[in-house]
C-alpha cells in the first residue's frame, strides 16, 4: 500500500466520535500471505462457509462477520429457511434463534459469533455487526475469508518488543508538542456553525492556555499501538478495526478507559502528525477539550514491503485522575508521565533543561536526553571513580529486568545520536554514552 494521503487521512479520520461504522476497505488488500501469517485459524464449524447441493452446487453461503448483508437477489426471506442455510453449513447445535426487527444489524439471515444461534432481522435495512455474519443464497462464488486483528504476540514481533515496553522517540514527541500547545494556548481552524472567537487570529478559534497537564497512560498506549500496527500490517485507516471493534471495545479490551480517538496517516515524526491533525477542524479544537486529562499516542510504521512505506498514528484520550491505572512503565527514561524531566540523584549529572518539540527540525528531534557533553559533566573513558548504585533493591526481578532493558535500549540510540554528529563534541562517543546511563548501575 503507498502512503496514505493526506485527502485520506481526512476523509478516514474524525473526532472523538464513538461508534464511527466507515465501510470496510477491500478485504483483498490484505492478501492470503498476510492471513496466513498472522490470522490464527478459525474453528471447523465456522469453516463451513458453503454446502454443496447433489449436483455439487453450492445452496447457502456464509459471509465474514461484520460484513454489511446479502445482496439484492439472495436474501434468505424466513426464519425457517435461515435455520435450514445455518444447518446445512453443519451448525447444527446453535443457541436459541433470534427473530425481530431491527435497525442495529444485517437485515436478513445471519450467523451469531460464540453462541452460533441463527439471527433473522425482519427489517428492510440494518448495518453491520461484529458478531453477526450474513448467511446468504449462493451467490456463484466463494465469499472472503473472515476479517481479522493481528494477535498481540504478532504485532510485539512486527513492531519489536521494546517498542511495546517503551514509548518510542517519535511517540513521545508527539505528547511533548501537545503539553506544550496546550500550556501556551493554540489557535485552531474554525468548525462550520460551531463557535469561532477569532481572539488571536481572524477565522480561527483560540484555545487559551491550560496549566492543567495530561497525564500519559501506559494502559491507554496498549490499545493505540495494537491498533496502529494492525492498520498498517493490514493496509487499512479506519477507527473500526477491520473485524468491526470500535476504539472504546478495543481500549476496554487491555483494561483502558476510553473517552476519544484520532488518527493521522502519512507523517513519520511526532511534529508532523501533530501539525497534521491541528490542521483539522475537528481534530484539533476537540484535541483540546479541557476534560482530556489522560492520554497515549502510538506510531504504526511500515517499512520494507513491497505495498511500500506505510504510517499510522493513533491518538486516545480519557479523562486522567482514576481512568489510569499505570502511568509509569512504559515512560522514556528521565521523564515523568506529563513529560517532565527528572533530576539525577544529588552529585550525577543532571538532564537537559529543556525539551522543545517546536525548537528542532522534526526529521532529527529526538526525546531523549541532550548529548552535548563538558568537561565537568564527562570523565575519561575507564574512569575508576564512579560509584555505583544498585537500582534493583526492592524491585521485582520482572521490574528490574524491564529498568535493565530501557538502559540498554536508551544507551543504543545514544550512541548512534553521538555517531551521527561526530566531530560537534570535544569528548568521544564512549564518554557521552556510559556514565549517565549503564555504568553507573549495578544491575
Amino acid at each position: 500500500m503507498s502512503k496514505l494521503s493526506f485527502a485520506a487521512c481526512t476523509r478516514f479520520a474524525i473526532a472523538i466520535v464513538l461508534g464511527l461504522s466507515q465501510p470496510a476497505p477491500s478485504h483483498a488488500r490484505s492478501g492470503n500471505l498476510l492471513r496466513k501469517k498472522f490470522s490464527s485459524p478459525m474453528p471447523m464449524r465456522n469453516n463451513r462457509r458453503a454446502k454443496a447441493t447433489d449436483d455439487g452446487t453450492p445452496k447457502y453461503q456464509r459471509f465474514p462477520y461484520y460484513w454489511p448483508d446479502c445482496r439484492d437477489g439472495f436474501v434468505i426471506k424466513t426464519q425457517e429457511e435461515c435455520s435450514e442455510a445455518i444447518a446445512t453449513l453443519g451448525i447444527k447445535n446453535g443457541g436459541k434463534p433470534w427473530t425481530g426487527s431491527s435497525t442495529t444489524m444485517p437485515s436478513g439471515c445471519s450467523l451469531q459469533k460464540n453462541t452460533d444461534s441463527a439471527v433473522f432481522n425482519t427489517g428492510p435495512t440494518g448495518q453491520r455487526r461484529h458478531d453477526l455474519a450474513p448467511v446468504c443464497k449462493w451467490t456463484g462464488k466463494e465469499a472472503p475469508p473472515d476479517w481479522f486483528r493481528v494477535s498481540r504476540e504478532n504485532v510485539k514481533e512486527e513492531r519489536g518488543v521494546e517498542r511495546t515496553i517503551t514509548v518510542k522517540p517519535e511517540e513521545w514527541d508527539y505528547f511533548l508538542g501537545f503539553q506544550e500547545s496546550r500550556k501556551n494556548g493554540f489557535s485552531c481552524p474554525c468548525n462550520r456553525g460551531s463557535e469561532c472567537n477569532g481572539i488571536e487570529t481572524p477565522g480561527k478559534h483560540w484555545h487559551p492556555p491550560n496549566p492543567e497537564k495530561a497525564t500519559f497512560d501506559c494502559t491507554l498506549w496498549i490499545a493505540a499501538w495494537l491498533h496502529a500496527e494492525d492498520q498498517c500490517i493490514q493496509g487499512y485507516f479506519s477507527h473500526i478495526s477491520r473485524d468491526g471493534i470500535s476504539p472504546r471495545m478495543r481500549c476496554e479490551a487491555v483494561g483502558a478507559v476510553y473517552k476519544g480517538e484520532h488518527q493521522a496517516g502519512w507523517h513519520n515524526t511526532g511534529p508532523a502528525a501533530l501539525r497534521g491533525l491541528q490542521s483539522s477542524p475537528g481534530h484539533c479544537n476537540s484535541m483540546f477539550d479541557p476534560s482530556f486529562l489522560g492520554f497515549a499516542v502510538a506510531h504504526g510504521a511500515r517499512r520494507n514491503d513491497p505495498r511500500g512505506d506505510g504510517d499510522v498514528w493513533t491518538v486516545l484520550y480519557n479523562g486522567g485522575g482514576s481512568d489510569i491505572s499505570d502511568s509509569e512503565s512504559c515512560i522514556p527514561a528521565g521523564y515523568t508521565a506529563t513529560g517532565e524531566q527528572k533530576t539525577e540523584p544529588s552529585g550525577g549529572p543532571s538532564l537537559s533543561s529543556s525539551h522543545n518539540p517546536s525548537s528542532l527540525p522534526s526529521e532529527t528531534h529526538s526525546s531523549l536526553p541532550s548529548l552535548v557533553p563538558s568537561s565537568s559533566s564527562f570523565a575519561p573513558s575507564g574512569s575508576p571513580s564512579l560509584p555505583t548504585q544498585n537500582v534493583c533493591l526492592g524491585l521485582a526481578q520482572n521490574k528490574c529486568n524491564k529498568k535493565k532493558d530501557q538502559c540498554i535500549y536508551t544507551k543504543k540510540k545514544m550512541v548512534q545520536q553521538c555517531i551521527a554528529k561526530e566531530g560537534q563534541f570535544e569528548s568521544d562517543c564512549s564518554q557521552t554514552t556510559s556514565k549517565t546511563l549503564c555504568l553507573a548501575k549495578d544491575w
